[in-house]
């Protein structure tokens, strides 16, 4: 099955969601369950689809930056690149760093809001992509 750059693109955003729906899921066991500890089994299905998400996002997001800029400032381009996903990670700390460790009952919805937004980009990438 072949799937195009931004086919693969858009598979590594749903994947990402996929983990955060895992992650929703955790963190609601943990509530239902008064905080005792869960399954480690909800943390590695969830790492693996992050893991696939970035797996499917990161290379081949590079990978299109290198065809489409033009050769004169392909570098700067790869660079922006790179400066996109430090932006992402900082909103991530801004992200977890909001989480009071006191009420893990706010979890569920900051991972079911990820999750949504990420099967959001997800649709509407799999909307703007022209039909091979």
């Amino acid at each position: 099955m072949y799937f195009s750059s931004i086919g693969k693109f858009t598979l590594g955003i749903l994947f990402a969601g996929i983990g955060f729906m895992m992650m929703t899921f955790a963190s609601q066991n943990l509530i239902n369950n008064n905080g005792l500890p869960i399954s480690m089994a909800w943390i590695i299905i969830s790492i693996f689809f992050l893991t696939l998400g970035e797996l499917c996002v990161s290379p081949i997001g590079l990978s299109i930056m290198a065809k489409v800029a033009p050769d004169l400032i392909k570098n700067q381009i790869m660079g922006l690149w790179f400066v996109a996903s430090a932006l992402g990670n900082f909103v991530a700390g801004l992200i977890g760093g909001n989480v009071n460790i006191k009420n893990i009952d706010q979890l569920p919805n900051i991972f079911r809001q990820c999750m949504w937004m990420l099967f959001v980009v997800a649709l509407l990438l799999f909307i703007a992509k022209k039909p091979s």
